[in-house]
């Protein structure tokens, strides 16, 4: 398994880095990672100053201590690491590394930005998935997974991206450990009587048993495609139904009850879109404190 790790000197990357350095035994016969650092360009004054090659001089002088503890960690963890130095903006040419080395997973921390600075003012994490299809696993805090088999919940909607999600987990079950906990979680939709306000409701209201039927139709529906696949895998799972926001009440039930992963399909929008409307992944990703690996598709 090919995976990229970018890193910046601070000690959220390095979480990104302990978390591919404990799944060591899991990442298949032969782990190859890749460890990035993009430093900004240079404003072209500060070039002019100093001289194109006493800039560079300094660059890699400021560079040595980044990848210095990064590259401990793997070496410990007896994993094979390259290093990929670059300069441009992170968001960029993570995306363009991901590609070129054709890379199975980047992980990648979060500083853990409030949800509207996530939604609104963006982030190297939101301009990668903006830039990229790749499997993204973005580590929430500092603590790596402590078990060898991890505890996963799997967002499902019925959607083929949901779908993607789930058949990655059954792809690439070894990164989760030989015997993983996997919860299929799904929100069902808040079918609700009509607002009496509004005047006569252009249907008949409905009624508690008819929305309670409704959510059951709707919960089934979204269940069948996971489920059919993780059955003809012969994998054991649990199902967990919510409701509320989808977002909020998903994120909140992985801390509640010890989910060591989340994972989720995106749809992959646009630039503009993905930084400024969000997404229920986008959402979970602003509010979760466990990792959260979303699945891309066009």
């Amino acid at each position: 398994m090919k995976i990229l790790v970018p890193i910046d000197g601070t000690r959220h990357s390095l979480a990104a880095v302990d978390f591919v350095a404990s799944r060591r035994a899991l990442v298949g016969r032969d782990p190859d990672v890749h460890l990035l650092h993009a430093q900004w360009p240079a404003p072209r004054d500060v070039e002019m100053l100093l001289g194109v090659r006493r800039l560079r001089a300094l660059l890699a002088q400021r560079v040595e201590p980044i990848f210095r503890p990064a590259l401990r960690k793997l070496e410990a963890a007896e994993l094979v690491t390259h290093r990929i130095e670059v300069v441009g903006y992170p968001g960029d040419e993570i995306a363009k590394a991901a590609k070129k080395q054709r890379v199975d997973l980047i992980v990648m921390a979060s500083r853990g930005l409030s949800a509207a600075r996530s939604f609104f003012l963006g982030s190297v994490t939101g301009a990668v998935l903006a830039r990229t299809h790749t499997p993204l696993l973005i580590v929430r805090g500092r603590m790596a997974p402590q078990g060898e088999s991890l505890r996963i919940g799997i967002g499902v909607d019925g959607s083929k991206y949901s779908a993607a999600a789930v058949r990655y987990v059954i792809k690439h079950r070894f990164l989760f450990g030989p015997r993983p906990e996997i919860r299929l979680v799904h929100v069902t939709p808040p079918f609700v009587p009509y607002p009496v306000d509004m005047g006569p409701p252009p249907l008949p209201p409905y009624a508690p048993a008819d929305i309670e039927a409704l959510q059951a139709q709707a919960y089934d529906a979204a269940m069948r495609p996971a489920r059919g696949l993780l059955e003809k895998a012969g994998l054991a799972f649990e199902e967990t139904r919510l409701s509320g926001d989808p977002g909020d009440v998903i994120a909140a039930f992985a801390t509640s009850h010890r989910l060591d992963v989340l994972v989720m399909g995106s749809h992959g929008r646009g630039k503009f879109a993905a930084a400024i409307l969000g997404s229920v992944a986008m959402r979970v990703v602003a509010r979760s404190r466990i990792p959260v690996l979303l699945i891309r598709r066009e």
